[in-house]
């Protein structure tokens, strides 16, 4: 019987994330299979991402619903179910753009409006980004 979880990706994480740092922040979940942090191949420097593969789903889905949007060293990392087909994450279908937004409003505030309506599969937060680029902080 294989019980192995299918990966966590682990986003927007601090350049300075290691794999040791990821796993000693979800080895408390449970048996830990798996945890990669993505790296440049020229630089080796971090994407600013990773996965974590957990023994068994259950203990997967306790560290998403416990660690979404917690921040490590100082910046909150996205977790989400990996998704590596690129088509679902790209089509365009179910993809919703929220504009309008108080600046009060974060990624975690947006998930859990969102995630009781099915999966979530990316919190882009891209009005973030637009408002620095423009002065507007």
């Amino acid at each position: 019987l294989n019980t192995i979880s299918g990966p966590l990706f682990v986003g927007n994480l601090h350049p300075h994330v290691t794999e040791q740092v990821l796993l000693s922040i979800f080895l408390p979940f449970g048996p830990v299979c798996f945890v990669k942090v993505c790296r440049d191949r020229a630089t080796n420097l971090s994407r600013g991402f990773g996965f974590v593969t957990f023994a068994h789903r259950h203990n997967a889905e306790n560290a998403l619903d416990t660690l979404i949007f917690s921040e490590l060293l100082g910046k909150p990392m996205r977790i989400l179910w990996a998704q590596h087909d690129s088509t679902l994450r790209k089509s365009g279908i179910g993809n919703i753009i929220i504009k309008g937004l108080a600046r009060d409003i974060d990624d975690l505030a947006l998930y859990d409006t969102f995630s009781c309506f099915g999966e979530v599969l990316s919190i882009p937060c891209h009005c973030r980004l637009l408002a620095c680029l423009v002065g507007d902080t």
